[in-house]
C-alpha cells in the first residue's frame, strides 16, 4: 500500500473516532433522560416529580413558570454574590411560594445542558401525574 493511501485511511479512522467521541455524551444524556421519563410512575404529585427531576439534575417547567435546581454550594459555604444559600432560601420568593402549590396541566423536563424539553408530563386536576411522553426528535 502506498503511503498516501495509508495516510488517508488513518485520517478517516481518526476523524470517525473524533466524531463518535464528540457526540457520545449527547447520546448518553438522551438515553438517561429517556430512562428517567419512562421510570416515573403515574400517580406522583408535582412536588415528587420536581424532587426526582432535580435530584437527577434536570430542569422542570410547569406551564407558566420555570424552576431550576439550586446552584451547587461552594466549599467555603458562600455563593457568588457574597451571601450564603441559607440566607437566600430564607428570603420570601413569589416563584417559590407558587411552586409549593399543586400543579395541574403540563410540565416539561429538560436537560440543563441542552435546554430542550424532552419529557412532557401531564397532571390531572388533583395534581397527580397521569401520562408522560418522551420526545426524541
Amino acid at each position: 500500500m502506498k503511503l498516501r493511501t495509508q495516510m488517508s485511511i488513518g485520517m478517516t479512522v481518526v476523524f470517525g473516532l473524533g466524531l463518535a467521541a464528540a457526540f457520545m455524551p449527547f447520546q448518553a444524556a438522551l438515553r438517561q433522560m429517556q430512562t428517567f421519563c419512562a421510570d416515573l410512575p403515574t400517580g406522583l404529585t408535582s412536588a415528587e416529580v420536581r424532587t426526582q427531576a432535580f435530584s437527577n439534575g434536570y430542569d422542570v417547567s410547569f406551564e407558566d413558570h420555570y424552576t431550576r435546581p439550586p446552584p451547587p454550594e461552594r466549599p467555603d459555604g458562600g455563593d457568588d454574590d457574597g451571601g450564603s444559600l441559607d440566607e437566600r432560601a430564607a428570603e420570601p420568593d413569589a416563584a417559590a411560594s407558587k411552586l409549593g402549590t399543586t400543579v395541574t396541566g403540563k410540565a416539561f423536563v429538560a436537560d440543563p445542558r441542552s435546554q430542550r424539553p424532552r419529557c412532557l408530563l401531564v397532571f390531572d386536576a388533583s395534581g397527580r401525574l397521569t401520562s408522560k411522553v418522551f420526545n426524541d426528535d
